[in-house]
């Protein structure tokens, strides 16, 4: 599955050029019916029959993508989004309370992704971390991916979704 993409550039400011991307790339830890999608992102948005290549909602983010961040395929307007502050030197980016999210970083797009900050578990609909300081060129991805808090086999943002459910126990 190709990760999907959401690229942003800005020029040169005060010999600071930084081109962010965020991707969508993760697995799903309750998928019984073995066809890539979390079993209950797919009852939550009637999606067993959506392919997974296909960009159902028109948003630039296909189905597959649209499973691993949780957000409604049907939905242009439920979309992994981010976007940087070049000032402050941070990226903030659209969550899912109960995703985790980690910010990757390297000096080319084609470079090794290392990790920038801790993981973090989504409590909100955005969230702000800090650009790394090191070189004035930086590429930028946020991997969203599903959080099991209670190892009982069942995503966070799953068990959000499912009455009577305690992603905490």
């Amino acid at each position: 599955m190709k990760p999907s993409r959401n690229a942003l550039r800005f020029r040169p400011l005060a010999a600071l050029a930084i081109t962010g991307a965020a991707a969508i790339s993760g697995a799903s830890a309750l998928d019984l019916d073995g066809n890539s999608y979390p079993d209950v992102w797919e009852a939550r948005y009637h999606a067993a029959s959506l392919a997974p290549a296909v960009d159902t909602d028109g948003d630039g983010q296909s189905n597959a993508a649209e499973a691993i961040a949780g957000t409604d395929p049907r939905d242009a307007t439920s979309v992994f989004t981010s976007s940087i502050d070049l000032n402050n030197r941070t990226i903030t980016f659209t969550t899912q309370p109960g995703k985790k999210y980690q910010l990757l970083s390297a000096t080319s797009p084609d470079g090794t992704w290392e990790p920038s900050e801790d993981p973090v578990i989504a409590t909100s609909d955005s969230h702000t971390l800090p650009l790394p300081l090191s070189g004035s060129i930086g590429f930028f991805r946020v991997s969203v991916s599903d959080h099991d808090s209670d190892g009982h086999g069942v995503g966070d943002w799953s068990e959000r979704q499912l009455s009577g459910f305690d992603p905490s126990s």
